[in-house]
């Protein structure tokens, strides 16, 4: 979650507190985006978006900055890779 948290926010300070918590900082950060984000990323295993959200764009928009997009479940750890880096920073 953390890289996660500098890639997407482009945040300089993010550190793992104990526990499941983050201490963000520094110039330009977004606390309002970074808790939103965290937000949706913690989830249970297995856990799977209602319909709505699958078809719904807007559920899964942070102010026109951040949207979240989710893989099929069986999914395999090369497809992932492969869609991190075609979506990577610097692409379009």
């Amino acid at each position: 979650m953390a890289t996660i948290l500098r890639t997407v926010l482009s945040l300089r300070e993010v550190k793992q507190e104990a526990g499941p918590q983050f201490r963000i900082g520094g110039p330009g950060a977004d606390f309002g985006a970074s808790e939103w984000l965290l937000h949706r990323l913690d989830r249970p295993v297995g856990w799977r978006p209602s319909e709505q959200e699958m078809k719904n764009p807007a559920t899964r928009d942070y102010q026109g900055a951040v949207r979240v997009y989710y893989l099929p479940a069986e999914t395999s750890v090369q497809s992932i890779q492969e869609t991190l880096t075609i979506l990577g920073p610097g692409r379009g």
